[in-house]
């Protein structure tokens, strides 16, 4: 026979207390340590008050941390130090009300200790003997027992809902009144029961359950193993050891605390069952049985074996940080990483970027896999009218997903299924409509970034389909973090040709410097090639020299006729450092060895074939990962000609005022002046602007474009002439 306490909590708080914490707002739960780490703060100052000559000072200091337990914390059960601080700060709350004479608010405080824990004693060798007298005459005025006992065993009793023990019980203390008593074991019919306890009575209570369907009791090792049986969870195993663990952990050189206690499946009627039990981590066993008649059936335990497989990571980033499952690991490159067998969702994380990937590990399989970090590009998905079929959308979305995944410098993450669905549609319709009058606008930026950051992506792709185009045709819109405008494409999804020079924008980045001939050219109608106007820097012999009015014809005997051929045929020359010209000076053609010079590039802010904002994450990158000094300064540079090519002339205006870039010649730091210039024109400010083109002056051996561009000082007269 058992001796059962009950600890039964009412939520109720002294009327004081909820009155005074109506009026304070709302605020966001604390993490469960840190809140018993201020709840036992608070309590030490409290018991301190209590026990000093200021005892009165300490009702407050109770009340206010009694009624932070109840609110915050009864609604999802209490720990029991929390109990423990509860019980205890009723206690000193229900004495100092007592040592100041208000009897009533003591009476009410220590019914709430006796409700909290009937079993609850005051310590007599610390407390007035009247205070403990007066605690003991309301526990005999307010509580009562019964006692359970009958047939089956082990069945579980309930006592306002909450469990008091399993029969047979006897003394389970309870206040006096009305309560409902409920007793149920698995595969019987459960009885209830109202009953009345009065105070210092032990009420008799039996009972028989009857047999309604048949019980099979499971034991598996290890614990946390979940039982499925026609597709459905019947939950998890757990509890103390099972006494039939002891044999199959000694046969097996098991740890007989790692088996679970019986997990009961019930409600079985006669017949075939199959019940799969499975673990992450630990490979999946299947058991059949069969109930012949309606009884307990206590089956043979179930062992599982672990199934584990290994990871090998290596990556381009030195400081990519890897999380397997949402789980951080560490920092690449790591060896060996322990993985359950199974699916599983890796993800490093850079400055370079990011590289996310489904795998698959079987057990005792090990994986390399070598991550290149890339920029994140994010596919939200497709809208389009009304009209427009879901199966449509659903159609054009797997093709443009199937297109997009083989990028080979983002990484492409699909999340048109993703969860908030309903949330993210309605945001990329918004984002849509309001690029009826394009121009950039703050709350679209917001909105942008708030679903970039929502995702943790630099850059979002997203579609409209309109009625007109048959469900083929998709108005592509591509977004960054750093910007509210887009870069749009018309793309016919069925359309290979078109996709392929659509990813091709997607993986282009934009170099920063590229090599180059040292000498600015002009165009003609009346040469074969493009004319030499300067010579900027010396890229020649003086034996073999480029000379100005010099016509170049070929570069390695690649014809050029414009000076778009030559940067054409140069880039694809960049792993060369020289090239050998053909030349005509005069009459005659003469070849010209040239060593390539190393030039900083500005992007082209009117060049139709660049995507911009792909661009701009692509600058980024290099600001998060460069320590050079000049690299980060180009970079800020061409972040701010991305802006302004979307007519973000601010913002343009904020990354370029940063930039320290004392080069000659070349481009320097007139050459950020003279863009400085451009941005207040275009804002407006006139003085502002002839004041920074002026400034912009100075540096006469400045160069825009590139090192061997146009000159500074004749960009700057045109400048200067509009603004007139």
């Amino acid at each position: 026979m058992k001796r059962i306490i009950v600890f039964i909590l009412i939520i109720l708080v002294v009327p004081c207390v909820i009155r005074a914490q109506q009026s304070q707002p709302q605020e966001e739960a604390l993490p469960e340590e840190a809140q018993q780490q201020n709840w036992t703060k608070a309590f030490q100052d409290a018991e301190t008050k209590f026990k000093s000559d200021s005892q009165p000072d300490s009702i407050p200091l109770f009340q206010q941390l009694i009624g932070e337990i109840v609110e915050q914390k009864v609604k999802h059960g209490l720990t029991d130090p929390e109990q423990m601080l509860l019980q205890k700060s009723l206690d000193y709350l229900g004495q100092a009300f007592y040592n100041e004479g208000q009897i009533e608010e003591a009476r009410s405080v220590f019914l709430k200790l006796i409700e909290a824990n009937p079993n609850y004693r005051i310590n007599e060798d610390e407390v007035s003997p009247k205070i403990v007298s007066f605690v003991n005459k309301m526990r005999q005025e307010n509580l009562g027992t019964i006692s359970v006992t009958g047939e089956p065993k082990e069945a579980i009793i309930k006592l306002d809902g909450v469990q008091v023990g399993v029969s047979d019980v006897t003394g389970i203390f309870s206040l006096k009144g009305d309560h409902q008593l409920e007793i149920s074991k698995p595969g019987f019919v459960t009885q209830t029961k109202p009953i009345t306890v009065l105070p210092e009575r032990n009420q008799k209570i039996p009972f028989t359950l009857e047999r309604s369907s048949s019980v099979g009791y499971f034991v598996t090792y290890p614990k946390g193993v979940e039982l499925v049986m026609a597709g459905k969870s019947l939950g998890t195993t757990g509890g103390s050891p099972s006494d039939r663990a002891q044999r199959v952990a000694t046969e097996q050189n098991l740890n007989v605390n790692d088996f679970s206690s019986e997990f009961a499946v019930a409600d079985l009627q006669p017949g075939s069952y199959e019940i799969e039990f499975r673990k992450a981590c630990w490979e999946s066993q299947t058991r059949k049985f069969t109930i012949e008649k309606n009884d307990d059936y206590r089956y043979e335990p179930i062992v599982l074996a672990p199934s584990f497989g290994f990871v090998n990571i290596t990556a381009d980033d030195p400081q990519g940080n890897i999380q397997i499952d949402g789980d951080y690991i560490g920092i690449a490159p790591k060896q060996k990483i322990q993985v359950c067998s199974g699916k599983h969702t890796l993800k490093i994380k850079g400055p370079r970027g990011k590289y996310e990937k489904e795998i698959t590990i079987a057990k005792g399989q090990s994986l390399d896999i070598a991550a290149r970090l890339n920029p994140s590009l994010t596919f939200l998905g497709l809208v389009g009218p009304s009209s427009v079929l879901q199966s449509d959308l659903d159609k054009l979305t797997a093709e443009t997903t199937k297109q997009l995944s083989t990028l080979q410098n983002l990484n492409f993450v699909d999340n048109s299924g993703g969860t908030n669905r309903e949330s993210i549609t309605d945001s990329i319709r918004q984002i849509i409509d309001s690029y009826a009058d394009n121009k950039p606008d703050k709350d679209r930026k917001a909105k942008i970034q708030e679903l970039c950051n929502k995702v943790e992506s630099d850059l979002l792709l997203i579609g409209y389909s309109p009625k007109e185009s048959l469900q083929r045709t998709v108005n592509f819109y591509l977004l960054s973090n750093w910007s509210s405008m887009s870069d749009m494409r018309t793309i016919q999804v069925f359309d290979a040709a078109q996709w392929n020079s659509f990813k091709t924008e997607l993986d282009y980045e934009e170099p920063l410097f590229q090599k180059r001939l040292g000498s600015n050219l002009i165009d003609t109608d009346i040469t074969q090639g493009p004319v030499v106007a300067q010579v900027i820097m010396k890229t020649f012999t003086d034996g073999q020299p480029m000379n100005p009015g010099d016509v170049i014809l070929a570069i390695n005997d690649k014809n050029v006729k414009t000076a778009g051929d030559v940067r054409m045929v140069l880039a694809g020359m960049q792993s060369l450092d020289k090239v050998d010209l053909t030349v005509k000076r005069g009459a005659s053609q003469v070849k010209v060895p040239i060593t390539m010079l190393n030039s900083p590039i500005e992007i082209r802010f009117d060049n139709p074939s660049l995507l911009f904002n792909r661009q701009l994450v692509s600058f980024k990158k290099v600001m998060n990962i460069t320590t050079n000094p000049v690299e980060k300064n180009i970079a800020l540079l061409n972040i701010g000609l991305c802006l302004m090519h979307f007519g973000e002339y601010e913002a343009a205006y904020d990354q370029l005022r940063q930039i320290q870039l004392n080069r000659n010649p070349g481009i320097g730091q007139g050459t950020v002046q003279y863009r400085i210039a451009q941005c207040y024109r275009e804002l407006g400010l006139k003085k502002e602007a002839a004041d920074t083109l002026n400034d912009a002056a100075r540096y006469s051996q400045n160069t825009v474009y590139s090192d061997d561009g146009p000159s500074l000082s004749r960009e700057i007269q045109r400048a200067q002439q509009a603004l007139q």
